[in-house]
């Protein structure tokens, strides 16, 4: 029997990892290099191993793999079976099915010979494997370990390799050029070939509009970009915001080698003779390393948030039921059993999944409206939209709805800044948690809440909005109203659409947005224009994220 290139370099991986010294942690692009494999190929074995918990995979200055204690132990037989997964020796239902295949006896002969392969390792353990003479065979190869460039032994898992720079450098502005087309080829691909995708975990409605397309687009392109011109605060800024995403849908590792077979099928159809192989190692290096990035962000999360990868989902029951305007209503969320739900982070959001007329299983994000120490959830959904239609109308007191642990990066900082909290709409509705929580625990800094909507009626939480200010002793708030009615202007209200104008801006004040896009980016630009660092700057975009890849 012959194991598959993927085994075998797993199971070099592993035993390279077994005889690392004390403190020692070498990176996906160390072992690449000392095991003379390309580093797409060792990127993707690492990743599987880390699945598989056999391999500790951390980011940063002090980061780099390690062997589990997992890893250690496990039997290499259970190892191999796992990294050659359920193919037979023989292909007998490939492109043209074998006629003899129903009753082979071949076939069952080489599957008997495959499982008494497997068994022949169950008796051996990676420790045993590394064993002296191995341990020492390995330490003792010509040049082991290598004496790495300065840049890789500075933060060899966040860089591209020389090559590959100088690839991406020639070829991001015809990638860029196509990109809106290889995305929206991508997604056709992908949902030709996983209907259920498309069905149960993307959200249709963007995906009809385009959005979808372009903020994977916009996300690609900029961290392509950001690899030849480091700024690590805008990568952070951009993958954390998807990772936040990814983890309340309970996207899993074994999900982006899907993404990654139909995305480079696109780019290779769009661009045609044009993906040389360099170009092709280059741009799969870009999206494992990117990948590989999201992946750790979302482990981190995941485990932050006391979950398994991808197990996010709870049944809640609905407690109350509450208008809070003319098109929107609030959901107070409890769990089954009647103990407390997990606390949160002012600002965060969950998912809601529900299952429509058609069958579809669609998913939308909601900011958590009240403070996270409460024991209990609450929602507010505005009649818009498939999702928020469905719940606006179907759900009501009593009932059980799907929900995701909350996630979310639109939280307070922990220091005592000004603050600065701006919404439009139904954006108000992580500012009513973060001042829920501020009341709550009874903050004295200076506040400033600043919101924009249509008219009176429409303002959800517009009451609650009032008491939570009057509750803070130095908070003001500033109201605009497109239709003031029969209201006059006085005070804090105002007619028309929000000007930063007359507001004052305390220095080192921190600015929290959320609502429409062009609103936030309106907000965003005066903000600047007022001397506002662009780092105090936060913001929370309810569908996908286009601005981040932007400003």
């Amino acid at each position: 029997m012959q194991l598959t290139q993927f085994t075998d370099l797993g199971l070099r991986v592993v035993m390279r990892l077994a005889v690392a010294g004390d403190g020692e942690r070498p990176g996906s692009r160390a072992i690449a290099e000392e095991l003379s494999v390309s580093y797409t190929h060792a990127a993707k074995v690492i990743t599987r191993l880390g699945e598989l918990g056999i391999v500790d995979a951390r980011r940063g200055r002090a980061g780099g793999l390690a062997i589990t204690e997992l890893g250690r132990t496990a039997s290499v037989g259970w190892l191999a079976r796992r990294l050659e997964g359920d193919a037979e020796v023989v292909d007998c239902d490939g492109a043209q099915p074998c006629p003899l295949r129903s009753g082979c006896l071949l076939r069952s002969a080489l599957r008997r010979a495959q499982n008494a392969f497997f068994e022949s390792l169950d008796g051996l353990t990676v420790e045993d494997l590394t064993r002296t003479p191995t341990g020492t065979v390995l330490l003792a190869l010509p040049g082991w370990p290598p004496q790495l460039p300065s840049f890789l032994e500075r933060s060899e898992n966040d860089m591209l390799s020389p090559t590959s720079t100088d690839v991406i450098r020639a070829t991001l502005p015809v990638v860029g050029a196509a990109i809106s087309d290889i995305t929206t080829l991508f997604y056709r691909k992908m949902f030709d070939a996983h209907p259920e995708l498309e069905r149960d975990l993307f959200n249709r409605g963007n995906q009809k509009q385009g959005e979808q397309q372009k903020a994977l687009a916009g996300a690609i392109a900029a961290f392509a970009a950001l690899q030849l011109e480091p700024d690590q605060a805008r990568v952070d800024l951009i993958l954390s915001r998807i990772a936040n995403k990814h983890a309340s849908l309970g996207i899993e590792p074994s999900q982006y080698a899907i993404v990654h077979t139909h995305l480079f099928a696109a780019i290779v159809e769009v661009l045609g003779d044009a993906v040389t192989p360099e170009v092709a190692a280059a741009w799969d290096e870009v999206y494992w390393l990117m990948a590989e990035t999201l992946i750790a962000m979302e482990a981190g999360l995941y485990a932050s948030a006391g979950v398994a990868a991808g197990d996010v989902w709870r049944d809640v029951r609905v407690r109350e039921r509450r208008h809070e305007s003319a098109d929107t209503v609030s959901f107070v969320l409890t769990s089954v059993d009647g103990s407390p739900l997990p606390s949160f982070t002012p600002g965060q959001y969950l998912s809601v999944a529900v299952r429509l007329p058609d069958g579809a299983r669609q998913i939308r994000q909601y900011s958590l409206s009240s403070a996270p120490s409460r024991g209990d959830w609450r929602i507010s959904v505005k009649r818009a939209g498939e999702v928020s239609n469905f719940l606006y109308h179907n759900v009501f007191e009593d009932d059980v709805l799907t929900v995701s642990t909350p996630f979310g990066d639109l939280v307070l900082q922990d220091d005592d800044a000004p603050l600065l909290l701006v919404s439009a709409g139904i954006g108000c509705t992580p500012m009513i948690g973060m001042l829920s929580h501020l009341a709550d625990t009874d903050d004295s800094r200076p506040i400033s809440v600043l919101h924009a909507d249509r008219s009176a009626s429409s303002h959800a939480h517009r009451a609650e909005l009032t008491e939570l200010v009057e509750r803070l002793p130095f908070a003001v708030m500033h109201r605009w109203y497109e239709d003031l009615g029969t209201r006059r202007p006085v005070g804090g209200l105002r007619e028309g659409r929000a000007d930063l104008g007359e507001v004052t801006i305390a220095p080192g004040t921190r600015a929290y947005l959320c609502g429409p896009l062009p609103f936030m980016l309106g907000i965003r630009e005066a903000l600047l224009a007022k001397d506002v660092p662009a780092e105090n700057i936060h913001y929370e975009v309810f569908g996908p994220d286009s601005w981040s890849a932007t400003v």
